[in-house]
């Protein structure tokens, strides 16, 4: 009964669980109430017996809340979007994640093109495109080695 490691790892029916024994408490539960204090078990799981601080950034990027998000927490919007305000235009790392339907998509906008494509014609010198997709407007250069190798060609080599 003195193994402590075995205690906290299995737990022991003979003798009640530490109620600081925090790694136990958050690992598996416990039947006694958690200390509300208990910053990262708060984090991870959610209390149901307080509200969450609005300040708990990472709680609501992670889980969300039914309370209304602080509409300056720019991770939490890029990551899942708000409904209650426009998109910031100028946001360009949700515009290139998740694309953009309220304005046309900047054509040196090369990661986007590259990843998504896009509906205006693909810059010809855009080297990294060419040699991932292939280039159905020109020739592929007998250089491009990467292209060639990955995908073969119709041509000789």
């Amino acid at each position: 009964l003195k193994d402590e490691s075995y205690i906290t790892q299995y737990g022991d029916h003979q003798k009640p669980v530490n109620s600081k024994d925090e790694p136990y408490i958050t690992q598996y539960g416990g039947h006694k109430p958690v200390d509300l204090n208990d910053e990262p078990y708060i984090t991870q799981y959610g209390d149901h017996h307080k509200p969450v601080d609005s300040n708990g950034e990472p709680y609501i990027t992670q889980y969300g809340v039914h309370k209304p998000v602080d509409s300056k927490d720019q991770s939490y919007i890029t990551q899942y979007g708000d409904h209650q305000k426009p998109m910031n235009l100028k946001d360009e790392s949700y515009i290139t994640q998740y694309g953009d339907h309220q304005k046309p998509v900047n054509s040196k906008d090369e990661p986007y093109i590259t990843q998504y494509g896009g509906h205006k014609p693909v810059d010809l010198n855009d080297e990294p495109y060419i040699t991932q997709y292939g280039d159905h407007h020109k020739p592929v250069d007998s250089n491009g080695e990467p292209y060639i190798t990955q995908y073969g060609v119709h041509k000789p080599v």
